[in-house]
């Protein structure tokens, strides 16, 4: 007799053919296969994720991916330990989760291309008013710390600088890449900041 599958999410397909929460010496453990997977899925099609992070609305997955064991044998396939999947890296503006376009990445590569649109207010990525001066202010972050680079008379020079800085950044980070497609993406990236 089959064992019968679960939704997840109410469209992902649990078809694994082992216990993925197992209860170890009493202590119930989660298969980091299927954890990556259901997070995947959360990300596509929780209503909760949605209210919180509205950008991912329109994110889908690709048909083979909503088996837990297909997208397991994919991961199995990759360098994994102690990243988190990507799906921006290597296609920008990707709206979907599939193995040709995703990969596993460091935290901090994962963050590296965020914008935070939703709470950056008025001026552009990376640029502020400085109420004392009355210049704009220009930063980016560099390996989790905020890093000044200058003050500027208008919104456009600030925000130049901020580009400037943000792709050497990117470019610094992608020569450290040992994975091909990774540093190929973030290249790809940068230049679109220079444009």
């Amino acid at each position: 007799m089959r064992k019968k599958t679960k939704k997840v999410y109410g469209i992902g397909v649990n078809d694994a053919d082992y216990p993925v929460m197992p209860v170890v010496d009493g202590v119930q453990k989660i298969c980091p296969y299927y954890l990556a997977w259901k997070n995947m899925l959360g990300r596509a099609f929780s209503k909760k994720y949605h209210d919180r992070k509205p950008t991912y609305i329109d994110v889908t997955i690709c048909e083979e991916w909503l088996s837990f064991m297909t997208f397991k044998e994919w991961m199995e396939s990759q360098d994994w330990g102690g990243f988190v999947l990507d799906k921006d890296i290597l296609v920008r503006g990707n709206k979907e989760y599939s193995p040709d376009r995703c990969c596993f990445v460091t935290n901090e590569v994962n963050n590296l291309l965020h914008e935070n649109d939703k709470t950056r207010g008025r001026f552009p990525c990376g640029v502020g008013l400085n109420r004392y001066s009355g210049k704009y202010c220009a930063q980016i972050q560099r390996y989790g710390k905020n890093t000044y680079i200058g003050l500027f008379e208008t919104v456009n020079e600030a925000s130049q600088a901020y580009k400037k800085a943000k792709k050497a950044h990117i470019e610094e980070i992608a020569a450290t890449q040992t994975d091909a497609r990774i540093r190929d993406g973030l290249l790809r990236h940068a230049e679109l900041l220079a444009a």
